[in-house]
């Protein structure tokens, strides 16, 4: 015995396949001329360029304002900042557990208190080596740049070198989230180095 609503859906089925029929052909359609006016922004893409090998021209959907990690605080800028920097702890798979990434490991020395382990075989692009005082000069210039990311870093009271790759970072008050947080891109590690020579600065009255 075949069900009434399948009885009534066996009605309505023709139509819709009709409807399906016509959708798929007209999107093959359109998809054979996007494709067509793909090739041809290219070609002048390249054109334009004058085939430039050095270039990158990149199609972006909304105003980026900076790209700077320690400024910007908007969602597709944010995602390019993660292409682009690393920072001492992100997600994996697993996004209920932050990972080590820049950082060995961390320990939890009190409440208010962690000291991190860096890793020693990392170098920027530049092949300048990364060393506690990166992690000193970024995570001090989130906390007083007067930007919409500065927030991240409110809680920070202090950061100190140990040594090259040990460092220690100080909160106001204790916090289980911390270093979920430190995954957000604000907290982007910079070349030290590199930034002061472009005019950054880091610290009470950062730039």
């Amino acid at each position: 015995m075949v069900p009434k609503y399948w009885k009534k859906m066996s009605a309505v089925i023709p139509p819709i396949r009709s409807i399906v029929i016509i959708a798929v052909l007209a999107w093959g359609a359109a998809s054979l001329w996007a494709r067509g006016s793909a090739d041809d922004s290219e070609k002048a893409s390249g054109a334009a360029a004058g085939d430039d090998a050095d270039q990158l021209i990149i199609g972006w959907d909304q105003d980026t304002l900076t790209f700077d990690p320690h400024r910007a605080y908007e969602m597709d800028t944010t995602a390019a900042i993660h292409a682009v920097y690393e920072t001492l702890y992100r997600f994996g798979e697993d996004i209920s557990r932050p990972i080590p990434h820049l950082a060995e490991s961390h320990e939890v020395v009190d409440d208010v208190n962690y000291i991190f382990k860096l890793r020693r075989d990392v170098v920027f692009s530049n092949g300048a080596p990364f060393t506690a005082e990166d992690v000193e000069f970024s995570f001090e210039r989130l906390k007083y740049l007067k930007s919409n990311t500065s927030f991240l870093a409110d809680q920070i009271t202090e950061v100190n070198v140990i040594d090259d790759y040990t460092v220690s970072v100080e909160l106001t008050a204790p916090d289980a989230a911390f270093i979920s947080k430190i995954t957000s891109g604000g907290f982007s590690i910079i070349d030290k180095e590199t930034a002061e020579a472009r005019g950054a600065a880091s610290g009470p009255g950062a730039d």
